[in-house]
């Protein structure tokens, strides 16, 4: 008899033992798992923010290097058609594009307007204005400006501007920027009846998000 009872004194000491261990394993085990998953989670953190400054690294490289270009547009247009005592019909258009490389800017924007009132022609114009930036600092930048412009009804053939100036950005964020300009140009008109004006001018300007 006390031979049996000590056989089961054992035997439930041995499965109590093995009890414990299998806690105690299973708790380290957790405990790996967390801390698997917190390493996880820091690397994962790690990779976006590396790959977010690889994104940017590689849009201000040279091409020949790997870097790309960014590029973005903004077109629109409107038309209207009223009738009534008088009859207008007005069709607008404007564009603004840019590319950005390293430290260079270039910038295209069209304006075109034709209306008419009662079938009349009052207006038909278009300017298209494109602009070279350079980056001297993070403020500071270089500008050569070209625009050329026709408007039927304003007693111009065509009028004409072209030369450098210095730049200011005086805000940035990701949604909205305001950039001051000055430029020193030469200017040429040429009026319907073929003359034409020549003369050196001075141009100070504002651009709100890119556009003029």
């Amino acid at each position: 008899m006390k031979r049996v009872l000590g056989l089961i004194v054992l035997c439930s000491s041995l499965m109590l033992a093995q009890d414990n261990a299998e806690v105690a394993e299973l708790a380290a085990a957790k405990a790996q798992a967390k801390e698997a998953k917190s390493e996880i989670e820091a690397a994962q953190k790690k990779l976006a923010e590396a790959e977010k400054i690889i994104k940017k690294d590689e849009a201000e490289l040279p091409a020949k290097d790997g870097g790309e270009a960014v590029y973005s547009t903004k077109t629109e247009f409107s038309y209207s058609n009223t009738k009534g005592n008088t009859n207008t019909e007005r069709f607008a258009l404007d564009f603004h594009g840019e590319r950005k490389h390293m430290k260079n800017t270039i910038i295209l924007d069209v304006d075109a307007l034709t209306s008419s009132s009662n079938g009349t022609e009052d207006n038909n114009k278009w300017l298209a204005v494109l602009q070279y930036n350079r980056d001297l600092s993070d403020r500071l930048f270089l500008n050569y400006l070209i625009s050329y412009g026709e408007d039927k009804f304003s007693g111009f053939d065509y009028q004409f501007n072209t030369g450098p100036g210095l730049g200011y950005k005086a805000f940035k964020s990701d949604t909205q920027k305001l950039d001051l300009r000055s430029n020193l140009l030469y200017s040429q008109d040429k009026l319907d009846n073929g003359d034409k004006n020549e003369y050196a001018s001075f141009l100070a300007g504002l651009s709100t998000n890119g556009k003029s």
